[in-house]
């Protein structure tokens, strides 16, 4: 029975530690800023792409924001991640 126990507050822990993580910014963002729609973003910065040229044009002026790490939210997204996991085994053991 104690092992069933312990394995319900180790669900705990990770439901906690996930949300504390992921799921309360996306919450406080969406009471400070609103619905952001993906189509708005799509409309306001990429619907100006009509031929190659406006492609090069596009690809020129943001390659350097594409490959800066330490501005791509999908690295930060990792690190976060590498960093809930740590968590997540340190709290369990």
């Amino acid at each position: 029975m104690r092992s069933k126990n312990f394995k319900i507050i180790h669900l705990f822990n990770i439901v906690s530690i996930f949300s504390l993580v992921y799921i309360t910014p996306m919450i406080v963002n969406f009471f400070q800023v609103g619905p952001l729609l993906v189509g708005n973003k799509y409309q306001s910065e990429i619907a100006y792409i009509n031929n190659i040229n406006d492609l090069i044009f596009h690809l020129y002026n943001n390659f350097s924001y594409y490959l800066n790490f330490f501005i791509n939210p999908i690295f930060w997204f990792f690190i976060s991640a590498f960093i809930t996991q740590k968590a997540i085994k340190w709290v369990n053991s």
